[in-house]
């Protein structure tokens, strides 16, 4: 856990009970959320699935919490515009790599629910988790929830959580 929160470079974290570690033909899940380090980790998992020649599923999770805060939810909200605007920041943040390599297999799932739990529901089938990491220190990450830890204690293939120098 150390390296993960401290590093300042993609890391990949193998469980011990992690199936075999060679590469296999199911999908990479990567989650976007549409911020520098999303792009990072969207970077490294087309980096995989194109030379293993595997699937992508390109995850996206809102909430309507994060729309209107922690309050009932406002009835002059329009949320079919909310997630026509998700779908719009997916296709922003996956802009270009279907042109860049043709043959990616790339399937994007939007969905309102819980990033970690969205997340975690899809890993079941996968070989490889790719996510960025916000850096929330110990504090912050204990109230709001961290979906990189989150996934690191629960899912059971590797895990890559990008991060960088910044």
């Amino acid at each position: 856990m150390r390296v993960v929160n401290h590093a300042h470079c993609p890391v990949t974290v193998f469980r011990s009970q992690s199936r075999s570690p060679e590469p296999d033909h199911s999908p990479v899940i990567v989650g976007v959320d549409g911020s520098e380090l999303s792009a990072l980790a969207i970077e490294s998992a087309v980096e995989f699935a194109t030379l293993f020649e595997v699937p992508i599923l390109a995850v996206h999770a809102w909430s309507a919490g994060d729309i209107v805060g922690r309050r009932p939810a406002d009835e002059k909200v329009n949320w079919k515009i909310v997630a026509e605007e998700h779908a719009v920041l997916v296709a922003e943040s996956l802009a270009g790599w279907r042109e860049k390599y043709p043959d990616l297999q790339l399937t994007t799932i939007i969905e309102e629910q819980n990033p970690a739990e969205l997340l975690l529901e899809y890993a079941a089938d996968a070989q490889l988790v790719v996510v960025g990491s916000h850096g929330h220190n110990r504090f912050a990450g204990s109230l709001m929830g961290s979906t990189s830890q989150n996934l690191l204690h629960h899912v059971m293939c590797p895990v890559m959580i990008c991060r960088t120098d910044a």
